[in-house]
């Protein structure tokens, strides 16, 4: 039951915060010379967190509408204090990488690969990539991801991003 309580809190949390960045993505300036505009990638991005945000929050009811068993350990439950105090702390971590993600972009303090390459490589480290093999499919999942999204969108689309 606390997990489905949790879900639902960061899953509003979320919800909250992609609809304010979202209306913060709008005043992005748009020079007028590309179809999409700059500001595309960033409201498609928190659109699609703000569909997972509804998606966690409707795990959580349906899981407070059908309880576990009593005594039955809810999946992912932590058994040590240290480790159930990270794990609350990692959704509050991966939004302060989201909005420092969203901030260097629109100061355009490196190019959107490079600044894609580290969020994805922060995030992913942050959510519990742990390990040899999982850290190394992150690292090339990161690199190849970030650019390939950045030739496919100046090269392909005509899109200038920050």
């Amino acid at each position: 039951m606390r997990k489905s309580i949790v879900d639902i809190a960061a899953g509003l949390l979320f919800l909250i915060l992609s609809i304010g960045l979202y209306f913060r993505a709008l005043q992005i300036h748009n020079p007028g010379f590309d179809p999409l505009g700059p500001a595309f990638m960033p409201e498609f991005a928190l659109i699609l967190i703000a569909g997972c945000s509804l998606l966690l929050m409707a795990q959580g009811l349906l899981a407070l509408r059908h309880p576990a068993p009593p005594g039955a350990l809810e999946a992912g439950q932590p058994t040590r204090l240290k480790t159930r105090i990270l794990d609350m702390l990692r959704p509050f971590g991966a939004i302060l990488l989201l909005a420092l993600y969203i901030s260097m972009i629109s100061i355009k303090l490196a190019s959107f690969e490079v600044l894609t390459l580290v969020y994805f490589i922060a995030t992913g480290l942050l959510i519990g990539a742990r390990g040899n093999i999982s850290i190394s499919i992150l690292f090339v999942a990161s690199i190849l991801t970030s650019f390939s999204v950045g030739y496919v969108f100046k090269n392909l689309l005509y899109v200038n991003l920050p």
